[in-house]
């Protein structure tokens, strides 16, 4: 299988290197998608070279499964991590936050960037990137999770999905992660952590590996 990486806000494709360190990968082709938040950013050759799904599975952690769902849709099936359909309150459906919440994030980026990420980071308990940030792909990724729901796309999807979520994320409410329980297969970690790659990634690695086995292997 070609498994399609794609970490979140804030984060680079390093994100994952821990729980692809904890895992059988000989069987599977690899590709990290890196959104540009830190580092270089994977170019539209890259990315159109990714989109035949009739043998690849999207794993996406928070916003870089919403990035995946929205830009690679013939994917053979899904794995979301710390992950949500939506991310800002819609008027029939609590999100992650309210637009007041990442207004002022985005207020913040603009005076301080390294000081509004350092902030972000010790809430959501992640280890910091080692890249320098780029202000301009952090806010671009922003306006998306401002701009984007996922539910029509998971309603129409095919082929299967899991959703790995913690109890107590602290960015991500545990209604929101339950809400994807009617999509796929919903998996609830004892963590306070928004980063279960970086907190557990061999939890991450065995759920990712019995999935492919389980559907594809």
């Amino acid at each position: 299988m070609k498994l399609i990486f794609i970490h979140g806000w804030g984060f680079d494709a390093s994100f994952w290197d821990d729980v692809l360190h904890s895992m059988p990968i000989s069987d599977h082709s690899i590709h990290r998608w890196d959104l540009g938040f830190c580092g270089r950013r994977s170019t539209m050759a890259e990315f159109n070279a990714l989109e035949a799904g009739d043998n690849s599975v999207l794993i996406g952690h928070s916003l870089g499964f919403l990035h995946g769902l929205v830009h690679l849709p013939l994917v053979k099936g899904r794995i979301a991590i710390n992950a949500f359909p939506f991310f800002v309150d819609k008027v029939d459906q609590k999100g992650c936050v309210s637009s007041a919440v990442l207004r002022d994030l985005r207020r913040r980026l603009s005076q301080d960037a390294a000081k509004a990420l350092h902030s972000f980071y010790d809430f959501i308990k992640a280890i910091p990137p080692s890249l320098p940030p780029h202000e301009e792909m952090l806010r671009e990724g922003l306006e998306f999770l401002e701009a984007y729901d996922g539910r029509p796309l998971l309603e129409k999807a095919l082929g299967p999905s899991l959703f790995l979520a913690s109890c107590f994320d602290p960015l991500v409410p545990a209604l929101v992660s339950q809400y994807m329980d009617r999509y796929g297969v919903l998996v609830m970690k004892e963590s306070d952590s928004h980063v279960l790659p970086q907190k557990e990634p061999a939890f991450c690695g065995d759920q990712i590996a019995r999935f492919l086995q389980k559907n594809f292997g």
